[in-house]
């Protein structure tokens, strides 16, 4: 992937059925791990932090449609996923979120909105659980 422009620390695990559409799109901080099945849908950038889990089945995704505009435009909108993140399996990540260092995803939440620091956050969509813990 890096020589398809993808930028990738040192120690980090990229599982050989996760599917990236465009390394060039892609930034991921050390010792980051992503797992089975992953899709990384990144038409924008997509950036991960470092000591980060991406767990099976997640689809983070940086592409979408205007449905308001008449040619239906593609928008390439980043995602930035920060450091010490563990996103649980089969989770969604929309177009546009940030998700804040040091925070968990619950499996199957689908997040459609920017998730600060140091909290859990779960459901359909995504609302934080427990804010403002200090997660190692």
């Amino acid at each position: 992937m890096r020589l398809f422009g993808a930028q990738i620390g040192k120690r980090v695990k990229i599982y050989p059925s996760a599917d990236i559409m465009f390394p060039w799109n892609l930034e991921i901080g050390e010792g980051t791990v992503i797992s089975w099945k992953v899709i990384v849908y990144n038409l924008g950038k997509i950036t991960i932090g470092h000591d980060t889990i991406i767990s099976q089945y997640v689809h983070i995704c940086a592409g979408n449609h205007d449905f308001k505009s008449p040619d239906f435009t593609l928008l390439k909108t980043p995602v930035t996923i920060g450091n010490h993140v563990w996103i649980a399996a089969d989770a969604f990540i929309a177009p546009g979120v940030n998700i804040g260092d040091h925070s968990v995803i619950y499996a199957r939440s689908v997040v459609v909105k920017n998730i600060p620091d140091n909290t859990v956050a779960a459901g359909h969509p995504a609302k934080p659980l427990h804010e403002n813990l200090l997660i190692h």
